[in-house]
C-alpha cells in the first residue's frame, strides 16, 4: 500500500505541473492618443480584459489574424497596434502564442504626465509658468466606474471651466480663479477628479495636469462621556454624512443633501449636530464607535 500511494501522488503531482503554463507579466504606461506596439506571432491570439470589467473579453487577434479591425491593427513588421490608446483601453491583454505558453500586458493609459494628489476639500494648484495668457482651461472628469458590470464604457469629453474671461459651470463659480501665474480650484470633491488642460491665447495646448482626489481617514479616541468634534473639511450644507456604527455595520444617512436628517435614529437623537463644517455628538458612549 505504501508503494501504491506514492504513485498516486507522484501522478497527481505531475499532472498539477504540466498544467501550469509559464506566464510572463509586463506593466507598460502609455499616454492618450499614444499607438501601444504588443510582439505577436502568426499563431497568436490576443485576448483583451478591460480594466472596468475583467469578467469581460475582447477578442482582438486569433491564429495570428486580426478580429476586432477597431481597436488594432497589424504592422508591417508583425506587431499588434493598439491604436490612438484611450482610458478604457486600460486592462490586461493576454497573449497566448500556443499551447503552453502565455504572457499578459497590463496596460495603464495616462492624460497627462504630471499628476498630483490632493486630499478632498483642500485646494489645487496649476502653475502657469511661461503660458502667454489669456488662457483657456479644459477638464476633462476621470472615467467613471460605477457600475462595474457595464461593458460599454466611453470617454467623456472636455469640459471649459474658463475661457480667457469667465469661469463657467455653476460647480466651478466661487471654487475656481485664474490669474497670471497661477489657477486655484478651492475645496475640491471626487468630481474634481480627472485632467485640466490649459490653452494659451492662441488655443495651443501648453500642459495637462491630473489630480487625484483622497478622502481623510481620521481615528479618534475619545473617553466614555467626551464630546466628539469632526472636522468635514466643506460646509455640511455641500455634504452628505452616513454613519456606519460597529455594533451591526448598518448604514445610517444623518446629513442628506445638506440636511441634518429628522427624524435621527433614537442613538442619536438629540446628540448629534452639524454646524458649519464640524459635526459634533455629545456624551459618547461605548455603542457610537464606528464610522462616519
Amino acid at each position: 500500500m505504501r508503494g501504491i500511494g506514492a504513485a498516486v501522488l507522484s501522478a497527481v503531482f505531475c499532472t498539477v505541473v504540466s498544467a501550469s503554463p509559464h506566464v510572463k507579466t509586463e506593466s507598460r504606461t502609455a499616454f492618450f492618443g499614444e499607438d501601444v506596439h504588443i510582439e505577436v506571432s502568426s499563431e497568436s491570439e490576443v485576448v483583451f480584459k478591460p480594466r472596468t470589467n475583467r469578467s469581460y473579453e475582447v477578442p482582438l487577434l486569433r491564429a495570428g489574424s486580426l478580429v476586432n479591425q477597431s481597436k488594432a491593427e497589424l504592422n508591417s513588421l508583425g506587431d499588434l497596434v493598439l491604436k490612438d490608446v484611450q482610458e478604457e483601453d486600460e486592462g490586461i491583454y493576454i497573449i497566448r502564442d500556443n499551447r503552453n505558453s502565455s504572457r499578459q500586458l497590463v496596460l495603464v493609459v495616462r492624460d497627462c504626465a504630471l499628476e498630483q494628489v490632493v486630499k478632498y476639500g483642500e485646494t489645487y494648484v496649476i502653475h502657469l509658468n511661461h503660458v502667454e495668457g489669456p488662457i483657456t482651461l479644459e477638464f476633462r472628469p476621470s472615467l467613471v466606474r460605477v457600475n462595474q458590470t457595464d461593458i460599454q464604457t466611453s470617454e467623456p469629453p472636455p469640459v471649459v471651466l474658463y475661457n480667457q474671461t469667465a469661469v463657467l459651470g455653476k460647480d466651478y463659480v466661487g471654487r475656481l480663479s485664474v490669474s497670471d501665474r497661477q489657477v486655484t480650484l478651492h475645496s475640491v470633491r471626487m468630481t474634481d477628479e480627472g485632467s485640466f488642460t490649459v490653452l494659451d491665447r492662441e488655443g495651443l495646448t501648453k500642459m495637462k495636469n491630473c489630480l487625484n482626489v483622497r478622502d481623510h481617514q481620521s481615528f479618534l479616541r475619545l473617553s466614555y462621556g467626551e464630546n466628539l468634534r469632526m472636522k468635514l473639511f466643506l460646509h455640511y450644507s455641500n455634504l452628505n454624512v452616513v454613519y456606519r456604527p460597529k455594533s451591526d455595520n448598518q448604514d445610517r444617512v444623518v446629513v442628506d443633501q445638506g440636511v441634518l436628517v429628522a427624524p435621527l435614529d433614537p442613538q442619536l437623537e438629540g446628540r448629534l449636530t452639524v454646524d458649519g463644517s464640524e459635526l459634533r455628538m455629545k456624551k459618547v458612549q461605548t455603542s457610537d464607535i464606528g464610522v462616519f
